[in-house]
């Protein structure tokens, strides 16, 4: 018969060999939370999978992301929208057309 004193041990990536320092041990009732540092009202569907992989369960990015018209992705000065590309203080190409900026394209 199980108590409130038993539980269960949680492990992600970095609790994976011989370190056991990162394992989670949570009592029967007690919350485990998982979180990922997102915006709850700016996520998107499809995008990450679980699935159980030899018993484990393995998150995974799919291999085609779709951020929907909203979505964007930023990568240092450089930001992709549904609207094109944009470099900070350099060239861009967007639905206007393309701005090589002040800087001369090799020519």
């Amino acid at each position: 018969v199980a108590t409130t004193d038993d539980g269960m041990k949680y492990a992600g990536d970095d609790a994976q060999g011989a370190d056991k320092s990162k394992v989670i041990a949570k009592k029967l009732n007690q919350t485990l939370d998982i979180t990922g540092g997102a915006d709850s009202t700016k996520l998107t569907e499809n995008n990450i999978g679980v699935n159980n992989v030899d018993g484990k369960l393995k998150v995974q990015l799919a291999q085609n992301i779709n951020l929907t018209p909203a979505g964007s992705l930023t990568i240092g000065d450089t930001k992709i929208t549904d609207g094109g590309l944009v470099i900070n203080n350099g060239p861009s190409v967007t639905k206007d057309g393309i701005n090589p900026d002040i800087f001369p394209l090799g020519i």
